[in-house]
C-alpha cells in the first residue's frame, strides 16, 4: 500500500474502534445483566434485557455513525497529514466505515449476548474467520488495486456479513431474535446503572491506548505512525490469549460473591495462568521482534520499529496480567473505580507522552506507554485485591517472579546484536523459566492433573 496509504489506514482504525465504544457501557453491561437474570433462573427477564440493550446500541450506532460521517471531509483534508493526491479516496474511506458503525456496535451487543449465555465456541468461529478476513481480504484487493476505498469497502462487507451471522447464532443458540422494542424503565436502569461508569472506561481507556500513535501523527511525520503501528499491533495480538480467559470468566465471576473463598481462588488462579502463558509468549516478543522485522519489513523498519516491539512486549505483558483485576473490578460491580483511575491517569500520560516523543521520537512513545502499563496494572491490582476481595498478598513469591522476568528479559540485551544470537538465547531462556513454572508457579494439585493427562496421552497415542 505504501507508508502513506498503511499510515492513514492504521489511524482509521483507531478512530473507528474508538467511535464503536460510545455504546455507554452497554456491551459489558448486557453481559452481566443477563448472566445474573440467567443464574436467577429468570429466562424470559434475560431475554428482555438483550433487546433492550441491543435496542439502545443500535440507536447509539446510528447517531456515532452520522457524526463520523459528517467529521470525514474534515478528517480527510485537515485533521491528519496525508499528501493532498490521498483526499478523495480517504474521504470515500471514512465514509464507508462511518456506515459501518452500527453495525460493529450490533455485533458487540450480539457478542455480550453469547458470552453471558457461554457460548463460546461459535462465537469464537465468528471471530476468527472475521479476524483472517480483515487482513486477508484487504491484501487480495490492494493485489487488484491499490486503492483505499476498496480496502475498507470489503471490511465494511464483512462488517455485514459478521453481524447476520452473529444474530443467527443468538437466535438459535440463544433464543434472542432482536427486533428493536420501546425500552421499559426497569430495565434500562439496571443497565445504565453498571454502564454509566464503564462508559467513561470505554471513551478514556481506548484514548489512553491510541494517544500514542495520535501524538505521533501530530509530532512527527505519518511515516513514524507506520513504523509505530507495526510493531504495537503485532505485539497487541498477544492480549487475544487474557482476553478470552477474562470473557469465560467473567459471567462466573459476575455471580459470586465478593468476599467468598470462590472469588478469591477464581482471581488468583487466572492470574497464575495468565503469567505462565504470557510470560513465554511476552518473552519472545522480546527476544524475536527485531530480527522477525528485519526479515519480514527489512532493515530500516527493524532499526526504529526493534525497540518499540522491545518495549511494548514488557507493557503489554504487565497489562495482561492487569485484565483479571479489570474484570474482577466490573464483575463485582464497580466501575466507578476504574473510570476515575483512567481519568487521573489521563493528563499524566499526555504530558508525558509529549515529553518523551519530542525528545526521543517513537522509542519515548513506547517508554512513555511501559510507564502508563505499570502504573495502571498496580493500581488495579490494589484497588481489587483490598477494595473488593479484601485479600492479603504473599510478596515473596511476587519478587521472585518479577526477578527471573526482569532476568529473562534482560539477558538477550547482553548477548552481540544478531538475529542468530536471539534464535540461539530463545530456548535457553524458555527451559529456564518453564522449569522455574514447575518449581515455584505451578501447584501439587495442578502436577498431578498435568501429570495424568500426559499419561493418558500417551497411552492413547500407543
Amino acid at each position: 500500500m505504501g507508508i502513506d496509504r498503511y499510515g492513514f489506514l492504521t489511524l482509521v482504525w483507531v478512530l473507528v474502534g474508538y467511535a464503536g465504544l460510545f455504546d455507554f457501557g452497554l456491551g459489558r453491561a448486557i453481559t452481566r445483566t443477563v448472566a445474573n437474570r440467567l443464574a436467577a433462573g429468570d429466562d424470559l427477564g434475560a431475554r428482555r434485557a438483550a433487546i433492550v440493550g441491543m435496542t439502545y446500541l443500535l440507536v447509539f450506532g446510528l447517531c456515532v455513525g452520522l457524526v463520523f460521517a459528517a467529521l470525514s471531509p474534515w478528517l480527510s483534508r485537515t485533521a491528519f497529514k496525508i499528501p493532498e493526491s490521498m483526499h478523495r479516496e480517504a474521504m470515500l474511506s471514512l465514509l464507508l466505515l462511518s456506515i459501518s458503525i452500527p453495525l460493529t456496535m450490533l455485533s458487540a451487543g450480539y457478542a455480550s449476548i453469547l458470552t453471558a449465555h457461554q457460548r463460546f465456541g461459535a462465537m469464537n468461529i465468528v471471530r476468527a474467520v472475521l479476524g483472517v478476513a480483515t487482513y486477508l481480504g484487504p491484501l487480495l484487493v490492494v493485489l487488484y488495486a491499490n486503492r483505499l476505498e476498496l480496502v475498507v469497502g470489503f471490511v465494511a462487507v464483512m462488517r455485514f456479513l459478521t453481524n447476520r451471522v452473529y444474530a443467527h447464532v443468538c437466535k438459535t443458540q440463544c433464543g434472542v431474535d432482536f427486533r428493536p422494542i420501546v425500552p421499559d424503565r426497569e430495565t434500562s436502569k439496571e443497565l445504565f446503572s453498571l454502564g454509566g461508569w464503564i462508559t467513561v472506561s470505554n471513551v478514556v481507556s481506548p484514548f489512553l491506548t491510541y494517544l500514542d500513535r495520535l501524538i505521533l501523527g501530530a509530532l512527527v511525520a505519518m511515516q513514524a505512525v507506520a513504523y509505530y503501528a507495526t510493531p504495537y499491533d503485532m505485539v497487541l495480538k498477544s492480549l487475544i490469549i487474557p482476553y478470552a480467559l477474562v470473557g469465560a470468566i467473567f459471567p462466573v465471576a459476575a455471580g459470586l460473591s465478593n468476599n467468598s473463598l470462590a472469588a478469591k481462588v477464581l482471581f488468583f488462579q487466572s492470574v497464575r495462568t495468565t503469567f505462565l502463558i504470557m510470560m513465554p509468549m511476552e518473552l519472545a516478543i522480546f527476544v524475536l521482534g527485531p530480527p522477525v522485522l528485519e526479515v519480514w519489513l527489512g532493515r530500516e523498519f527493524s532499526l526504529n520499529g526493534g525497540p518499540v516491539v522491545q518495549c511494548l512486549a514488557v507493557g503489554l505483558l504487565l497489562n495482561s496480567l492487569a485484565q483479571i483485576p479489570a474484570m474482577m473490578i466490573q464483575a463485582a460491580g464497580r466501575p466507578k473505580w476504574m473510570a476515575v483511575l483512567h481519568l487521573i491517569e489521563l493528563p499524566v500520560f499526555l504530558l508525558l507522552l509529549w515529553y518523551l516523543t519530542s525528545r526521543l521520537g517513537i522509542t519515548g512513545t513506547a517508554i512513555a506507554s511501559v510507564v502508563r502499563f505499570s502504573i495502571d496494572a498496580i493500581m488495579l491490582y490494589f484497588l481489587a485485591l483490598r477494595g473488593i476481595m479484601n485479600a492479603s498478598v504473599n510478596w515473596r513469591p511476587v519478587l521472585e517472579h518479577s526477578a527471573m522476568t526482569i532476568m529473562l528479559f534482560s539477558g538477550i540485551l547482553i548477548l552481540p546484536a544478531g538475529k542468530w544470537f536471539a534464535f540461539a538465547y530463545l530456548p535457553v531462556a524458555v527451559t529456564i523459566f518453564a522449569f522455574y513454572a514447575w518449581v515455584r508457579i505451578i501447584q501439587p494439585a495442578e502436577k498431578m492433573q498435568l501429570v495424568q493427562k500426559l499419561r493418558s496421552a500417551v497411552e492413547v497415542g500407543s
